[in-house]
């Protein structure tokens, strides 16, 4: 057994080798890429990871300055990663599952902090247990990772209003890949500090090292406005994309969401019957005061004859109508062997040339695909879908078309997932020339050893 590896092992209380048969769990996220390593480490401490980064650059210095392939780190959260960044390419798994304390929530200055592996969800109710509200809510919430959420900047149905994951991160406690422990942030409501470096570890996915605790900012309760769940059924998509451009204008909306006719015909059991005989759905949440009668006449007024509307009027129906909205991934993973979700993001205005090109081309492909996401921000995931194996390499071309599509239509080619291993041939036709020399330079101040492994 490799001597540098165990010495490795050795670090922290729980480890995996290739021989077991959960290990293989560990080489792949959601997307359709698998990789390979020879260890899986389980960190449960800050200084347990800080342990792990000083023995990879040791290595490297011993090895003339550059970190051996088999010892080099790949960070994962809980896998549920939809751009092939936590696939390793040989060396090591550094998996957070385990650091998932919660460490405190402040009530008196709205902030929660946590270690980097607590789940989402389990961050939205530790605020809702003191009556406040962490408001970044994506899909994945139940099997993602805080820590992975500030990795890739995610973002739900609710940022329309409220903005992704990095808008409320304060603090980072880190380990630069270069071995430097650092708390970067600052807890104050604003600050001017010229140049610093929290912003660039928002959306870093892995890059710059290595995330254990965050605080995060929290929000006061609702007060006496209430959520109010609308769903929209359009007789064609173009209708509803277009709807978008004037819901979006409403200064109670927070979310909207689209769904194809594809989505919603393979959900449609999920949702109220009448919306049955619709092509296309917006799924909207509003903010409202429970005496403004305003809205509802405005809303009756301007949609009652051009679609068909339904209205959750309890909690429990606005429940079932988002657990209908997020059941859709997992009811195209029952009915296709194969699946990757796609996340351009395009100008509002050209969403209907999008969604009528990308179709053209999965055509040309020979894909069936179903088109959804957060359409308030131009957001749309294009998922990818087919039963054959050998399809695998053609899907990955099909990813490349899109993304080229969508920076044609003055787009970009990732709105939340990030950039990854899917995408990273793509990443030179989105930013400058500049913009790349300013990443490779800060990279080399990073991890100056090359211990984090890059795609």
């Amino acid at each position: 057994m490799n001597k540098g590896l165990k010495e490795f092992a050795s670090l922290v209380s729980s480890s995996l080798w290739p021989e077991k048969s959960s290990f293989n769990n560990y080489l792949h996220d959601e997307t359709l890429l698998t990789g390979q390593a020879s260890l899986v480490l389980f960190p449960q401490s800050h200084e347990e990871v800080k342990a792990i980064v000083n023995l990879a650059t040791s290595l490297a210095k011993q090895n003339g300055g550059i970190c051996p392939n088999e010892y080099k780190l790949t960070v994962r959260g809980l896998g549920s990663g939809l751009a092939g960044s936590a696939v390793p390419q040989g060396g090591i798994v550094i998996s957070m599952e385990k650091m998932n304390k919660l460490i405190f929530v402040d009530e008196v200055n709205y902030r929660i902090r946590a270690q980097a592996g607590r789940l989402t969800s389990d961050i939205i109710n530790d605020a809702k247990s003191k009556n406040l509200r962490y408001v970044v809510d994506p899909s994945s919430a139940d099997v993602s990772c805080i820590g992975g959420n500030i990795a890739t900047n995610a973002s739900g149905p609710r940022s329309f209003r409220y903005g992704p994951t990095g808008q409320y991160v304060k603090k980072l406690r880190v380990v630069w890949a270069n071995g430097q422990e650092d708390e970067i942030g600052y807890t104050t409501e604003k600050y001017s500090l010229g140049i610093h470096s929290l912003p660039i570890w928002i959306g870093s996915e892995g890059k710059l090292g290595i995330i254990t605790e965050c605080e995060l900012k929290l929000l006061p309760p609702l007060g006496p406005y209430e959520e109010v769940t609308v769903v929209m059924g359009f007789s064609s998509e173009q209708e509803a994309l277009q709807a978008v451009l004037n819901i979006r204008q409403y200064p109670e909306i927070i979310a909207i969401e689209f769904l194809d006719s594809e989505a919603f015909a393979i959900s449609k059991e999920k949702w109220p019957k009448e919306l049955g005989k619709s092509s296309a759905l917006l799924f909207c949440i509003f903010e409202v005061h429970p005496e403004n009668s305003m809205f509802w006449e405005k809303l009756s007024a301007d949609w009652d004859q051009k679609c068909t509307i339904t209205v959750a009027r309890d909690s429990r129906s606005a429940s079932n109508l988002y657990k209908a909205r997020k059941s859709i991934t997992e009811t195209l993973k029952q009915k296709y062997a194969y699946k990757i979700g796609e996340d351009i993001c395009v100008p509002l205005v050209q969403m209907n040339e999008f969604c009528k090109r990308a179709r053209e081309l999965a055509t040309k492909h020979h894909f069936s695909i179903v088109i959804w996401g957060h359409a308030g921000q131009g957001n749309l995931h294009t998922n990818l879908l087919f039963q054959e194996k050998e399809k695998i390499q053609d899907s990955f071309l099909l990813i490349d078309e899109l993304g080229k599509l969508a920076l044609k239509l003055g787009g970009v080619i990732s709105g939340e997932h990030g950039i990854g291993k899917i995408k990273a041939n793509l990443k030179p036709l989105q930013i400058s020339t500049t913009e790349r020399e300013f990443e490779k330079h800060v990279l080399q101040f990073a991890d100056p050893f090359q211990i984090i492994n890059r795609y």
